[in-house]
């Protein structure tokens, strides 16, 4: 079970447009940034396993997450888009989320969007 949705996370991640690793410094310091702070979470093993499978997925929806901060969405927006998406999975992999959306919004502006970086 745990196999299969977190495959289903990659598929929601992945892209087809680039390789699957960091394409310059900027995008390798997010991955570690994502990684040591995922690493203290209560999922951990979920979260980081699930960074590993698709790491070019991660950067995407770092600044994808930018993006959308720049064309007005809150932050609650998006993570209340975020845990709607996976309201339907079980409680862990809705946990898990939860987590990553956290790690997203506090450390993706750090790396791809300085300006609003508050956290």
């Amino acid at each position: 079970m745990k196999k299969t949705i977190l495959l289903g996370i990659a598929l929601l991640l992945s892209t087809n447009q680039m390789p699957s690793y960091a394409q310059n410094a900027k995008d390798q310091e997010f991955l570690n940034h994502y990684r040591t702070v995922a690493a203290g979470q209560s999922h951990s093993a979920l979260l980081i396993n699930t960074l590993n499978q698709n790491p070019t997925g991660h950067i995407r929806l770092a600044q994808t997450l930018c993006n959308s901060l720049k064309k007005g969405k809150t932050e609650r927006e998006l993570m209340q888009s975020w845990v709607s998406y996976w309201k339907n999975s079980s409680q862990e992999i809705v946990q898990a989320a939860v987590q990553s959306g956290n790690i997203m919004l506090t450390i993706a502006p750090k790396h791809y969007c300085p300006e609003f970086s508050s956290r």
